[in-house]
């Protein structure tokens, strides 16, 4: 058995019971706000937040051959054993249009920022692999949770933890006094959010330890995601949700909410909603608008619907950089869906031929997104809607059909498999008179 330990930072006592926070032999929960024995910056746990855990274990060298953090509500299982300069990463983050500066900069007090870009300048040199990273960079490793060798670990506390040593006497602040950092929060932000702001350092933090994984060692996913794309019917998505986390561990779902009339409104663990109602981030109209004959000419399929639904999967494609499955909402999960990814494809699920029309069939798919951003496939192609275009065969030139046949032209890779092996499909018409309330009872145990 390997010697590892994972470290689960909480910060109040209720929160062990609220998420059933457990140690065990390789599993540590670390309260970060009570005063303990050894070095220790518990103290600061209002500006540090889960880096005082990480300054524990380092500087009282609480050694295992591997060793990772988590936090009480954002965790990983252990994939593989990383190799000498590897680490396992929880989550990434995209911003967009935003650089890692740009996003610090709309969120928190960039003068910070520009402080913390000096030290890196005076440490490693104009130009140096950090400032270019946080300045250019739109790609953040998020929560500081991962997990590496224990030498890796020693490296990166090396790097840190003497930056935001010296970022506190840049600010003259004493490095030990909480106070003085909250009126350093409400004087750059006038009282708004005092305790929030409070945390600067951890913000700080947060962004020095991705930008130290990014350009010093590779990395890979702990999780997966999945993406659903969310309209009538919030019953049958959170369904669906609890189906999969019944039978699949390890991932984060994204909910991308496309409904003015029914939205997603239910919190669960490891769901993040993405909120499009009211055109919010997709404006379906205003896109459409380019396409003349963006209306129905036939009553067999809602061609509009299916033009937004592929603009919604590829803006996913945008959000959610390291790739997914991507699944109905109005499914049901059989078997663990880990077994559906393949990162040494393009993509893979089942071919459903639609009037001598191949697609893949979008009730579960994976989407290598980093494989098919490189060849420069997007997931939503407007010339080759049915109701968009005059290319023919234009009827049932449906959802998948466009990146099946891009894949194909580009010679990459294809995995197939059986993708009623893994969901149950209520089918079409979720939104009209169908009783998918019989059919959620009718398969209860898959979902509760």
């Amino acid at each position: 058995m390997e010697d590892y330990k994972i470290y689960v930072t909480y910060h109040k006592d209720e929160l062990i019971g609220k998420y059933s926070l457990k140690e065990d032999s390789n599993h540590v929960l670390f309260a970060s706000h009570k005063d303990i024995e050894g070095k220790n910056i518990n103290n600061l746990n209002p500006v540090y937040s889960e880096m005082v855990t990480m300054y524990y274990v380092w500087k009282n060298a609480v050694k295992s051959s591997y060793v990772g953090f988590n936090h009480y509500r954002r965790n990983f299982d252990v994939k593989r054993f990383p190799a000498s300069g590897e680490c396992q990463v929880y989550r990434i983050l995209y911003f967009g249009g935003k650089t890692i500066y740009e996003q610090y900069a709309e969120c928190h007090n960039s003068k910070d920022m520009d402080v913390i870009l000096s030290l890196l300048d005076e440490r490693y040199g104009d130009g140096n692999q950090y400032t270019k990273y946080i300045k250019e960079s739109h790609y953040l490793i998020a929560n500081c949770c991962y997990f590496m060798r224990w030498a890796d670990f020693n490296k990166l506390c090396k790097f840190l933890f003497p930056l935001l040593d010296d970022f506190a006497a840049k600010c003259g602040i004493s490095n030990t006094n909480v106070e003085e950092w909250k009126k350093k929060a409400e004087k750059d932000f006038g009282g708004n959010r005092t305790d929030y702001q409070t945390r600067v350092v951890s913000f700080l933090a947060e962004r020095l330890i991705s930008a130290y994984i990014f350009t010093n060692m590779a990395y890979y996913l702990g999780g997966f995601n999945v993406a659903i794309v969310h309209y009538n019917t919030p019953e049958l998505t959170e369904a669906a949700i609890k189906s999969l986390f019944k039978h699949t561990r390890g991932c984060h779902v994204y909910v991308f909410d496309n409904s003015d009339t029914a939205p997603f409104k239910a919190k669960m663990k490891g769901v993040e909603v993405i909120n499009n109602t009211k055109g919010q981030i997709i404006d379906f109209d205003k896109e459409l608008a380019a396409y003349p004959d963006k209306k129905e000419k036939d009553t067999r399929l809602s061609n509009y619907g299916s033009a937004k639904h592929a603009m919604s999967v590829d803006k996913l494609m945008e959000l959610i950089p390291d790739g997914f499955i991507l699944m109905d909402s109005d499914v049901l999960v059989l078997d663990d869906l880990t077994e559906c990814i393949n990162r040494n494809v393009a993509c893979g699920g089942s071919e459903q031929v639609k009037h001598n029309v191949p697609l893949l069939m979008p009730f579960a798919c994976w989407i290598n997104v980093p494989m098919l951003r490189k060849a420069g496939i997007r997931y939503f192609n407007g010339e080759k809607m049915w109701a968009l275009s005059n290319i023919e065969p234009n009827c049932f030139y449906d959802t998948g059909a466009w990146l099946l046949e891009d894949v194909r032209n580009k010679q990459l890779n294809v995995e197939y498999f059986n993708v009623w092996q893994y969901v149950k499909h209520f089918g079409h018409g979720s939104w009209k008179d169908r009783d998918w309330k019989a059919w959620l009872k009718e398969n209860k145990d898959l979902w509760e």
